[in-house]
């Protein structure tokens, strides 16, 4: 879903388009996260909101990963292993360690 990177380019705050659409801003994060969809009948509104078409909102971020690291192996800018380390880091991220002790 590009509903934050079209959120953001219109200048609209997560709030805004929460109070717009009758939803919470935790909402908005989730459906932004990938964590959780929104309903159909929220939609509409949000593409008139946003000026964009429900499907602009819609992407799947794998295939589109995917497309720019196969368009960068054959341009020659990246290796093979790069991309595949990349499409690993964003898909797959190792833990981090964050300084806490378990």
């Amino acid at each position: 879903m590009e509903l934050k990177q079209i959120r953001e380019e219109k200048g609209i705050s997560q709030k805004e388009l929460a109070n717009a659409l009758g939803v919470t801003e935790s909402a908005i994060s989730h459906w932004e996260s990938g964590r959780y969809l929104p309903t159909a009948d929220k939609l509409p509104m949000m593409a008139k909101i946003l000026d964009c078409t429900i499907d602009a909102l819609f992407t799947n971020p794998k295939e589109k990963l995917e497309a720019k690291l196969q368009e960068q192996i054959e341009n020659g800018e990246i290796t093979i292993e790069e991309a595949e380390h990349e499409y690993q880091d964003t898909f797959n991220p190792e833990p981090r360690y964050c300084g806490q002790e378990w």
